[in-house]
Parts: C-alpha cells; sequence; structure tokens
C-alpha cells in the first residue's frame, strides 16, 4: 500500500509517480496524494548521501509525524527480523483500508 510510510519507501520511482505528485529537492523528496481521501496531506522524505533519513508525514488535520531512519548497511536483514508476535496479555485491534 502506497499510503503507508513502508509502503512508500519500497515503491519504486513509477508507482510513486502514479499515487504522489513528487517535488525533488536537493535532499529530500515531497510527496502529495494524487488520489481522493488520502491518509496523509504530504509526505516528505530527507535524503542523507541519497538514502531516506526521515519521514515527516503531515496528516489530513496539519498534524506532523516524524520517523527516524537509522541505517545499519552491514547489517543481513532476515524475513524473521520482520516478523511480530503479539504478547500474551496485549489485545491486537486489526483495522482495514
Amino acid at each position: 500500500q502506497l499510503s503507508t510510510p513502508l509502503g512508500v519507501l519500497l515503491a519504486g520511482e513509477g508507482e510513486l509517480e502514479r499515487a504522489y505528485e513528487v517535488e525533488r529537492e536537493a535532499d529530500s523528496l515531497r510527496l502529495t496524494p494524487r488520489g481522493p481521501n488520502p491518509l496523509f496531506a504530504s509526505i516528505v522524505i530527507q535524503l542523507q548521501d541519497g538514502l531516506p533519513r526521515e519521514l515527516t508525514l503531515v496528516d489530513t488535520l496539519g498534524q506532523n509525524i516524524q520517523l527516524l531512519l537509522e541505517l545499519a548497511p552491514d547489517q543481513d536483514l532476515k524475513p524473521a527480523d520482520f516478523s511480530f508476535q503479539t504478547p500474551a496479555d496485549v489485545d491486537l485491534t486489526v483495522v482495514g483500508p
């Protein structure tokens, strides 16, 4: 899904340009959704050495959500690194789009 921060980071350039108006700056990208009823009014991706380092999401109420990214290029990621086990004392509610 291109409406989530992870979806945006994993998307190819063509996918992004279909879903968002993309404004390029020297060290950032500003994404503005093209479709109706977006989850975010805009997403700004700050780049450092060509890699994403920070995402700022502005929701439709004008509130900012800032995500700082720390990359470990020498670390090999495995599918197990992305698994989530819900703790026994936690209720999990999944809300679909």
